[in-house]
């Protein structure tokens, strides 16, 4: 039997669902509520701080963020409802005014009123652009009359019909009379003219055909949310341009029309609109016109419309810009590019087959960095896609990125975000309290983490969610349906705490003075509802006493809609953190022996002990389950040491940099372990040894 030292160099390889002897040295079968930087290794994730509740809206909600500048970030609630269906808040819970422009208001509020999935959204500058999928676009069939002294302007034998603008009165002679030019000339397209002054340049101004189906449905068409003000939005409809030249065969309407809208979005000066196996550009510079600028010539500017090339039908689901391409997703689990070698036009323009991967399941794809990601569904659960293109590929690719965690990420993921450092990725369904969490580091083109972990708030309850969740610079916002609200909090993704003092690990922190009451010998604090309130946290105000934490006597509702947090004790002399105890947990992969392949040695290995290396970490447990009935789970706990302290549990001690011993005593193949944290103190874990005893299997020939 040989004494064998199993090293564990850290614990930032995230979770791995891949047979044990597959796995990394530091890859965990769990790892929930922690960061997994290289530089500082495995952390405890810092607390949720709390920001506002807010209204909850009855019914399915879909959440858009908005973000204009760092302080105007805004989050946009669509719901299925006639009267309102459209709420607008500041990221700090102001509320905003919304107003419908009042000639179309029952029309908007129609065109708003679907279940929250058909939402489809971009914005851009003061402006976001709102989808239904669910409505069929269409033109309208009125028509129009231009004359001159009672005939037609454009019949062949009318004094107002030229061969182009040049013909025409120049200066006009009358206004708001009108001309037809059936070709083009400089600066002026063929077309109908009206007049608009007989003193002054411009003379005359384009107007729309006089044929039918010259003008885009307002009603079918997407809307537009415009902001007027710091807390003030307009609804309005769309004026789209209508039809300046040509008629329904020289200069048709755009090829989405008679579809449903399936995605939006503004590339290259464009806005393009999808639907069916159809995708079309605006005209470069006019997002509202879709119509081509002469029926006699092509200019670069004009609208470009395409339509998928494929063995199969392909509707498409989304359009994301990403470099100098879109790319297109389609219901066929099939990929283009809409890409051109230097200037975007009708005539350069190509849709370029890319790849044959799972389409997105709910969540839009974003762009992390330099690459493409979606999730998609893969069974019972979801798989994520890296997508990596360059104007030099031959051919784009998309990699799985979690092909190591297939049973471990929800299916359905309804929202995605990530840091603007191109780190960290954020996802979840929307309908649990869970975010899966993708930690990346890269050196150049090659990729050296890809480690994934689960955060859990703690103030979800028993039946909360995250409704959704993103990351402005490297904030993490996130909005929970809990407690009959709707509750904003947010986690700093980056934060380095002035050691000894820290920022308590607890989530929906806020920090309250108390009211002292000597009859009763108890502090109370008045703060906005939250059921879930278990800790009192005193800061670095508290002096001596910073780093104690304590547990409510009680909390309970108070009539005005918040809650009451009571402590036996005096503690109003300075501001208190309170907030809800959330878990730490790394239950650790099976343990082998591995030779310098790192590739496991077969035998029986007896864990003895195991030294867990940490950095300015308060308390933690280590758990030692031997999986016999009845259950004998072994608690350890780390307490750093205050001498003379009568809290040692709850002070402010941190141990820098030390090395723990605690015992196993059990078979690797037949024992649980776990490294817990449910304290308000940090908890960094940068390595772990264990201490076994090996015996290597002797293989003979009939082994092999």
């Amino acid at each position: 039997m040989a004494l064998v030292r199993v090293t564990i160099p850290d614990l930032v390889g995230g979770v791995s669902k891949q047979p044990d002897s597959l796995r990394f040295s530091n890859q965990c079968e769990e790892i929930d509520n922690c960061f997994l930087y290289l530089a500082t290794g495995l952390e405890k994730r810092y607390g949720s701080t709390y920001v506002e509740n807010i209204t909850k809206p009855s019914g399915t909600l879909k959440i858009h963020w908005v973000e204009r500048s760092p302080t105007q970030r805004y989050i946009f609630i669509f719901r299925q409802d006639s009267t309102d269906p459209l709420y607008i808040y500041k990221i700090d819970g102001t509320a905003c005014s919304i107003t419908y422009d009042a000639g179309t208001a029952t029309a908007l509020k129609t065109y708003l009123n679907t279940n929250p999935d058909n939402i489809r959204a971009v914005s851009f500058d003061d402006t976001t652009i709102v989808a239904n999928t669910s409505i069929t676009t269409a033109v309208e069939n009125t028509t129009r009359t231009y004359t001159y002294n009672g005939t037609n302007v454009d019949n062949s034998a009318n004094a107002h019909n030229k061969a182009s603008w040049d013909g025409c009165n120049l200066p006009p002679t009358a206004i708001n009379e009108f001309w037809y030019a059936r070709g083009d000339a400089a600066g002026w397209p063929s077309g109908w003219y009206k007049a608009i002054s007989t003193s002054n340049q411009p003379w005359y101004e384009r107007v729309v055909t006089p044929m039918s189906q010259s003008t885009y449905d307002p009603a079918t068409m997407p809307i537009r949310i415009t902001q007027t003000g710091d807390t003030t939005f307009t609804v309005s409809q769309i004026p789209w341009k209508g039809r300046l030249s040509g008629d329904g065969n020289t200069n048709p309407p755009a090829t989405f029309v008679g579809k449903a809208v399936s995605d939006i979005c503004l590339h290259r000066n464009r806005l393009w609109i999808a639907a069916g196996e159809n995708i079309v550009g605006s005209q470069a510079g006019d997002y509202y016109n879709f119509w081509a600028n002469s029926f006699t010539s092509v200019i670069d500017s004009d609208p470009i419309d395409l339509q998928l090339g494929s063995a199969q039908v392909s509707k498409v689901s989304h359009i994301v810009p990403y470099n100098k391409a879109i790319v297109v997703f389609t219901n066929g689990n099939q990929q283009f590019e809409i890409r051109a070698r230097e200037a975007l036009t009708p005539t350069t323009v190509a849709i370029i087959p890319s790849t044959a991967y799972s389409s997105p399941s709910k969540a839009k794809p974003i762009i992390v960095g330099s690459s493409l990601y979606w999730a998609s569904n893969k069974g019972a659960f979801s798989q994520v896609y890296e997508y990596i293109s360059d104007d030099a590929a031959v051919q784009s690719t998309a990699t799985d990125v979690t092909s190591h965690v297939e049973t471990y990420i929800i299916k359905d993921i309804a929202y995605i975000s990530a840091t603007s450092a191109s780190d960290v990725l954020v996802m979840g369904d929307g309908i649990s309290n869970a975010m899966y969490l993708c930690f990346m580091f890269w050196q150049g083109e090659r990729k050296l983490q890809n480690s994934w972990c689960k955060f859990i708030p703690a103030d979800d309850g028993s039946s909360g969610k995250v409704l959704s969740a993103n990351i402005f610079g490297d904030t993490l916002y996130m909005v929970h349906d809990t407690d009959g609200c709707l509750r904003i909090n947010k986690i700093i993704m980056r934060y380095v705490d002035s050691y000894p003092s820290y920022l308590p690990r607890i989530d929906s922190m806020r920090q309250e003075t108390g009211t002292w009451t000597k009859g009763l010998q108890e502090t109370e604090w008045l703060v906005d509802y939250n059921s879930q309130i278990d800790t009192i946290f005193l800061g670095s105000e508290w002096g001596a006493e910073e780093g104690v934490y304590l547990t409510p006597s009680s909390v309970t509702g108070d009539l005005a809609g918040g809650s009451i947090v009571k402590v036996s004790g005096k503690y109003d002399s300075y501001p208190v953190w309170i907030g809800c105890s959330f878990n730490a947990n790394v239950e650790l992969s099976r343990q082998f022996v591995r030779d310098r392949e790192q590739v496991p040695i077969v035998g029986a290995l007896q864990l003895k002990s195991a030294n867990i290396s940490h950095r300015n970490t308060g308390y933690f447990t280590f758990e030692v389950d031997p999986e016999i009935s009845p259950a004998a789970i072994r608690v350890m706990t780390y307490t750093p040491k205050t001498v003379g302290s009568t809290f040692i549990a709850s002070e402010n001690a941190l141990s820098d940099k030390d090395t723990d011993a605690f015992k196993v005593m059990g078979n690797s193949a037949g024992i649980t372990m776990n490294i817990k944290s449910n304290h308000p103190s940090p908890m960094n874990i940068t390595s772990i040894e264990f201490a076994t005893n090996f015996v290597e299997r002797k293989t003979t020939p009939a082994d092999r």
